[in-house]
This record gives C-alpha cells, sequence and structure tokens, in this order.
C-alpha cells in the first residue's frame, strides 16, 4: 500500500562458491546452490501473486554467456571466482536501463 507500483527484482549471484561443508567439492556445491536458487526464482517470479515482480539475468549473463564471450573472469586479478569490474558495470548499466522510470 506504500508504494503500489514498485518493482521488485529478483536475481541469482554469478559468483562462485569456493568452500562446501556439504560437499567434497565445492563445484558440485556451487551448481546445486544455483540451480536452487534458480528455480526458487523462477517459481516465485512466474507463479506466485506477487505484481511488479522480475527477474534480473545476472547469473545467466556471467555463467553461461560468459563462459562463451571470454574475460568474465579472472580479467582483472587472475582470480577465477571474481567478476570481470569491466562485465559488472556493463550489467548494472543494462539494469538501470531497463528498471529506471522513464
Amino acid at each position: 500500500s506504500v508504494a503500489p507500483d514498485i518493482k521488485i527484482v529478483v536475481t541469482v549471484s554469478p559468483v562462485p562458491l569456493q568452500a562446501s561443508f556439504e560437499f567434497e567439492s565445492a563445484v558440485q556445491a556451487d551448481c546445486l546452490s544455483k540451480s536452487t536458487m534458480r528455480l526458487t526464482a523462477h517459481e516465485v517470479v512466474n507463479n506466485s501473486d506477487i505484481q511488479n515482480i522480475f527477474y534480473w539475468p545476472s547469473f545467466e549473463i556471467f555463467r553461461w554467456a560468459g563462459s562463451n564471450a571470454g574475460d568474465f573472469y579472472a580479467a582483472d586479478d587472475g582470480a577465477a571466482w571474481h567478476v570481470s569490474e569491466d562485465k559488472v558495470s556493463s550489467t548494472i548499466r543494462a539494469f538501470v536501463e531497463m528498471f529506471s522510470p522513464t
């Protein structure tokens, strides 16, 4: 009732897990974690009665497109779990363009 036209944006972080207490491999833990969060985001955005809720594909931009397009990770300092500052800036600019009031 306070802001009925507010937009709610759901996303999944593209930053991979570095460690896991549940699995021997952080890669397995990361895959399960991101998959669970992505499915939950999908269900909330597409199957709830919440108005003006959107999914922003930061996970897909970095993990899927980025894995095929070059320097999305490790470009700044060589750390495979650090996303490129340039790509983060580009993604944020696209986000602001998409969701800023016109």
